[in-house]
């Protein structure tokens, strides 16, 4: 949903063939990753590849449509939140026992603290609603 809104410089710019190109790169790196990867960890691999595609993909487009159209999207949070719930990801994939489930509250936490103010917001315009 957030790569949908950081693209729209594209589209506002009508240089639309970057979505080619973008789609285009991500989908070699997906390819490449896929043949590096698959092979150790099976379906683990094809599925870490096409999250690092998917990522790739966003910052593309996000930087792309950034140069053609400036809007200024502050992307630390973003980037935050995606690092840290990989990073809960491969635990959760790779480790056994209570470290993934401990990691996975963990996580929800500092995603939560992370964007308080954004609940703030949505805690405010569903309290009018109720009213």
């Amino acid at each position: 949903m957030i790569s949908e809104t950081t693209v729209l410089g594209i589209n506002f710019t009508k240089k639309t063939y970057w979505h080619i190109v973008v789609t285009g790169v991500s989908a070699i790196a997906n390819f490449v990753g896929n043949q590096l990867l698959v092979p150790y960890f099976g379906a683990k691999g094809a599925a870490i590849s096409t999250g690092l595609s998917y990522v790739l993909f966003f910052t593309l487009r996000t930087l792309i449509a950034e140069k053609l159209y400036p809007i200024g999207f502050n992307l630390k949070k973003i980037y935050t939140g995606v690092l840290l719930i990989s990073t809960v990801a491969f635990f959760g994939t790779f480790s056994k026992g209570y470290l993934p489930v401990v990691l996975s509250f963990v996580g929800i936490l500092f995603v939560l603290f992370l964007y308080r103010k954004e609940l703030a917001i949505v805690k405010d315009l569903v309290s009018k609603i109720r009213r």
